[in-house]
């Protein structure tokens, strides 16, 4: 029974990790349950044929003989396979110098074995006990929300994002035709950038503000900010609402002792945020609803046709967008948020987003 390339590519590595021929061997039943499994002597055969002729093609015994372009066609599959093993960040083009073929080539080889070009994924870095402090947070309000099922809608999740008066374009999608090159520019870059911070939070089926801020934020002003925008806003929306949540994360404005004395006092017990009830834990934007859905809506949709005039138009046309988002769409962020938390405690507490579908 013959083996694929990619399965000889699969023995070597297993032997050459520091595996005996049997233990290769059962590594490859249960890695491949549908194919004869092979024995000691035919894996020892494989590794004993590629160090001394540097192939493993036609280990097996086989009643036709193959060409000569046929197996070292072959030989160059097995080449490119081993080296995309040892090393999977290389480029079609320096595989290429490596075994001496056009880049095309190589990506075809690739191609012709089911692999696929996929990108690095950015995420948020995780420190040493991050990973505890997020798990014990979706356990707590995965616990909290499956016992209350409106617990979830009585949270106001909070949070600040910067805006600039223009995005900058994304140059690889960006495009003109012409027959000649007109050497187009777009002004991405000024010595005086314009942008803009603002306060959004969400609570059931409502946007709370947005606010926008002036300047920094420091305790005194997201204090002041509580007092006369945030609190009455939320006054209007749920008034002496006393099951009332209210979330943030560890931004330093945040945990001022003045800000968390009047946070105490106003939503008695119902704080989720570090210092408090329920502790937010450090680090997990992933887990925030304002980053991974609203700020994200926001900027698809005002950045997506035209260039604004002013700071005084963008915050406008802020404020229309905060007003069109529908409570489905709140609801379905909220759903989302529930099954974030379900990925990250089964990762526990570590990184999940490659998880979502």
């Amino acid at each position: 029974m013959l083996y694929t390339i990619a399965e000889k590519v699969t023995m070597i590595k297993w032997y050459y990790s520091g595996n005996s021929f049997r233990a290769t061997a059962d590594m490859f039943a249960v890695n491949y349950p549908d194919r004869p499994v092979p024995s000691k002597s035919t894996v020892r055969s494989v590794i004993q044929r590629f160090e001394k002729e540097g192939t493993a093609i036609h280990n097996c015994k086989c009643s036709r003989p193959i060409a000569v372009a046929e197996e070292q066609e072959n030989n160059t599959d097995l080449e490119i396979l081993l080296h995309v093993e040892e090393n999977s960040g290389l480029s079609t083009r320096c595989l290429g110098e490596v075994v001496d073929k056009h880049h095309t080539t190589v990506w075809r080889k690739l191609k012709k074995y089911k692999y696929h070009p996929y990108k690095y994924q950015k995420h948020q870095e995780l420190r040493e006990g991050d990973e505890f402090r997020r798990a014990e947070f979706c356990f707590n309000v995965m616990e909290r929300a499956n016992n209350d099922r409106s617990f979830l809608r009585n949270i106001c999740f909070t949070d600040e994002c910067t805006f600039s008066l223009n995005n900058e374009p994304n140059s690889q999608n960006l495009r003109y035709w012409s027959k000649t090159n007109q050497h187009r520019f777009v002004e991405t870059r000024t010595q005086y950038p314009q942008k803009i911070n603002l306060w959004a939070g969400i609570l059931g089926h409502h946007i709370i503000g947005p606010f926008f801020l002036e300047g920094n934020l420091t305790g005194e002003y997201f204090l002041e900010l509580l007092q006369n925008h945030i609190g009455p806003a939320l006054a209007e929306v749920a008034p002496e609402n006393e099951e009332t949540w209210f979330q943030m994360d560890g931004c330093p404005a945040h945990n001022t002792l003045a800000v968390r004395e009047y946070l105490q006092n106003a939503f008695v017990g119902h704080v989720i945020g570090p210092h408090h009830t329920i502790g937010w834990p450090a680090r997990s934007p992933d887990l925030s609803i304002n980053d991974f859905f609203l700020w994200g809506h926001l900027k698809s949709r005002i950045y997506k046709e035209t260039r604004h005039q002013d700071l005084e138009q963008l915050k406008n046309i802020i404020s229309a967008a905060c007003a069109q988002i529908s409570p489905q769409q709140l609801s379905n962020s909220r759903k989302e948020f529930y099954d974030r938390l379900g990925y990250c405690l089964a990762v526990n507490g570590g990184l999940f987003e490659h998880l979502i579908q």
